[in-house]
């Protein structure tokens, strides 16, 4: 208090020599430097700019021309408010594990050269999924937070992430474990045409069972995807990737890697790495998800 006294102007030398505040404590004399920096202090807090001098001033920042503010669309807006809650409000669990991909990519291939529908590695991805949800029960399940519990679904549905202009939308393929791959294939084109026209309906994109995300075309190796609520699951895959194998003779193998996110509310490890097992061996031996 003695040191403020001084600083501030306010204090005098008494007889004996001692420093003696000559106004009572917590007061100050108007037009003080105390009384000056309180008011900065008040207008800072206002949200008022302060000038170097101790001014109020209203100037605006300056504005830096190596620099451009994008608006954002209301689809980014409502992107980023879904994922922002579902990443912070939703315990997820991740689990990863790599698969062979030469066997799927020879019968894709012989089923292009027969069909006039011509099936992509991702429609396989989505039968995959399918076919592993159908034997994992268990993760078949979505959260209710109004229940604070785990809802099983009726039925198989995948979601898929499609890019469109300006956010992201998931169209849905019901009911996926009942339909053959060409089927897929031909649903999933119109699905990605009639998205990208904006011409999709709201039952056509909003529920599902569980969500596959696939950035492979872009060449991302592997990625963790955050989950769409109130779904349970999402599988991430992406590229695949040539690999050495030291085998008998040597040869170059191609792989993958699906990555597999949870609520962990409503699914256990164990439950997501049964799921994952299931769902890689599906991609490695695809015939068996034929029949």
């Amino acid at each position: 208090d003695i040191l403020e006294a001084i600083e501030s102007g306010s204090a005098r030398r008494s007889p004996s020599g001692t420093t003696a505040k000559t106004e009572a404590s917590g007061a100050s004399k108007p037009g003080s430097d105390e009384e000056k920096f309180r008011k900065d202090a008040d207008a800072a807090s206002a949200g008022v700019g302060v000038g170097v001098l101790g001014a109020a001033s209203d100037a605006e920042p300056p504005v830096d021309p190596d620099f451009v503010d994008f608006p954002v669309s209301q689809v980014r807006r409502s992107i980023a408010k879904r994922l922002s809650a579902s990443k912070g409000g939703v315990p997820h669990f991740y689990t990863a594990q790599p698969y062979a991909l030469d066997a799927l990519l020879a019968l894709r291939k012989e089923l292009n050269a027969q069909s006039d529908v011509k099936c992509s590695v991702n429609d396989f991805m989505i039968k995959a999924v399918a076919t592993a949800l159908a034997k994992v029960p268990d993760l078949n399940v979505t959260w209710s937070a109004s229940e604070n519990c785990a809802v099983e679904n009726a039925s198989v549905d995948v979601s898929i992430a499609v890019a469109v202009n300006g956010g992201l939308i998931t169209p849905i393929v019901f009911r996926a474990n009942e339909k053959g791959i060409c089927d897929i294939a031909r649903e999933v084109q119109a699905l990605v045409t009639r998205a990208r026209e904006s011409k999709l309906q709201p039952d056509e994109y909003e529920g599902g069972s569980i969500s596959l995300s696939n950035l492979g075309m872009y060449g991302t190796s592997e990625f963790s995807a955050i989950l769409n609520p109130p779904q349970s699951a999402i599988v991430a895959v992406g590229a695949p990737r040539a690999e050495l194998h030291h085998l008998d003779p040597p040869r170059v193998r191609t792989t993958g890697t699906a990555s597999l996110s949870v609520d962990a509310r409503a699914v256990s490890p164990a439950t997501a790495q049964h799921f994952l097992a299931v769902f890689t061996r599906c991609i490695s031996n695809p015939v068996s998800m034929l029949f």
